[in-house]
């Protein structure tokens, strides 16, 4: 039972209305929000620096902080919505104890016995327009800036955006190499992208680097650039049948330079062992010649184990290795 309050006006003492006729509404839950702060922790680790509990935590997410955002809009949503209904119950609570006050210091008993209660509506319709207007609104500089930091080529963000010379390159690969031609390169300095717009396999065709070959790529990400001194590097070049290299510069990935994950693509000497076959813009499409004699290990039947390509004779050295056949 609600408690009941007792008011002396003029001298009359008259028993008022219990606070709440209605059962009272269940304390707001605590998960939403603690499922709220813990996601949106792991988004402020996403941009923290580099370290074996950011790994760890957020490997499922690629260490990707808009992944893990489009988790939190979720948690956030119910929040939202739990809120909203905890605004709306306290207002109205605090507006029929106000109604029912002045009803009853106006001695209109019969109608406060009978629980009168504040209308909801409107305190619904005003909460939810101004969480409208706050959410399509608000921060609309940060959004503008979320937008130009991906569609506007003077305002590119961190991870940047190929120019039309590089796609045009990169579409032009039809015709500038053969079918069972392989491409390797940095896939996050757009070496992936030979596969979908260029049509020819690559060593890497997804942003991730890792694969079932571990060795072969350790050699070719850290040490691909020693490829004219370094005999483990033609090596895995003719094993796995690798006939051009994607060259491009240098540069920002989100929060770490990219040659500081894959040293092996950058600092490259193509003054010898490479035969340039296309640009555009400041990407590079080089043949390689620095290992000699490579049986392509592109085409349609390329990496159908997961691992490598198949390489007839990659592993006998009886087989040519060089140009002299």
């Amino acid at each position: 039972m609600a408690d009941e309050a007792r008011l002396d006006i003029d001298g009359r003492e008259i028993e008022t209305i219990r606070l709440m006729d209605r059962k009272e509404a269940a304390p707001m839950p605590a998960w939403p929000l603690v499922s709220y702060l813990i996601l949106a922790v792991l988004t402020g680790l996403a941009y923290a620096p580099d370290s074996a509990l950011r790994t760890f935590l957020l490997a499922p997410w690629y260490k990707d902080g808009r992944r893990i955002m489009g988790v939190e809009d979720i948690a956030l949503a119910v929040l939202m919505a739990v809120g909203v209904a905890a605004i709306v119950h306290g207002i109205h609570a605090a507006w029929t104890v106000s109604l029912r006050r002045i009803l009853a210091e106006r001695g209109i008993e019969d109608d406060v016995e009978d629980g009168v209660e504040a209308p909801r509506w409107p305190i619904q319709v005003g909460i939810l327009s101004l969480v409208v207007l706050l959410s399509g609104l608000g921060a609309i500089d940060a959004r503008d800036s979320a937008v130009a930091y991906v569609y506007d080529p003077t305002r590119l963000g961190k991870p940047g955006m190929a120019v039309k010379g590089e796609l045009a390159m990169l579409r032009r690969m039809q015709y500038t190499t053969a079918p069972d031609a392989l491409i390797v390169g940095d896939p996050i300095a757009g070496a992936a992208y030979s596969e979908m717009l260029g049509g020819r396999k690559a060593v890497f065709p997804q942003l991730s680097t890792v694969n079932g070959d571990g060795a072969s790529q350790k050699v070719l990400t850290q040490h691909f650039r020693d490829i004219t001194t370094d005999p483990e590097v033609c090596e895995v070049v003719r094993n796995l049948g690798i006939t051009h290299f994607y060259e491009e510069e240098d540069g920002s990935y989100y929060n770490f330079l990219r040659s500081s994950r894959n040293p092996g693509f950058y600092g490259v000497d193509t003054s010898s062992g490479f035969e340039l076959v296309d640009a555009g813009g400041t990407a590079k499409l080089w043949k390689i010649t620095a290992c000699g004699y490579v049986t392509p290990g592109g085409g349609s039947q390329a990496f159908a184990d997961g691992i490598r390509s198949t390489q007839p004779g990659a592993d006998d050295p009886e087989e040519p290795r060089s140009g002299d056949e």
